[in-house]
């Protein structure tokens, strides 16, 4: 099964953070005032539609990037543990 990561971690980011592309487009994480329990549902909900594990060191809001650099990195994980199934 083919996946679209970085759409898959947009649509999952909005839904659980109820933000548009405007919101976060080119805005560290960090820098967005995330709810804490939204970001922990993200996480849960993007690791259960990709049934990867995201670790720790990639969990750390202040250090995180942009969501289109934190997709990447979800991407990344994915093809780690399922090869090159994706959809770019």
């Amino acid at each position: 099964m083919k996946h679209n990561v970085k759409q898959i971690v947009i649509s999952t980011f909005e839904k659980n953070m109820d933000l548009c592309l405007s919101d976060y487009e080119n805005v560290a994480l960090k820098d967005l005032e995330l709810d804490s329990l939204g970001f922990v549902s993200f996480i849960v909900d993007l690791e259960n539609s990709l049934s990867i594990n995201i670790p720790e060191e990639f969990l750390i809001i202040d250090e995180l990037p942009d969501l289109l650099t934190f997709s990447q990195i979800v991407e990344n994980l994915y093809e780690a543990k399922n090869g090159r199934d994706i959809i770019d």
